[in-house]
């Protein structure tokens, strides 16, 4: 355990300033962000519109039971 802090605080200090220019993993968090944003906006739609969904929801649940004897 203290051999793996040592290590990585190790690596932590040695950090230069090409390391902080590659590019590596740049597509993967490109794409979190973008996974980010959309659950963001679907937060934000599911949000503004549940009233009008659950009131869909509630009509069609009112239909169902009509038909069912």
């Amino acid at each position: 355990m203290f051999e793996r802090m040592s290590l990585t605080l190790g690596r932590l200090m040695t950090v230069s300033l090409a390391d902080l220019k590659r590019e590596d993993g740049q597509g993967a968090t490109e794409y979190a962000m973008v996974v980010g944003f959309v659950i963001v906006g679907l937060t934000i739609t599911l949000g503004v519109l549940g009233t009008s969904i659950e009131n869909f929801l509630d009509r069609v649940a009112d239909k169902i039971d009509l038909l069912v004897p």
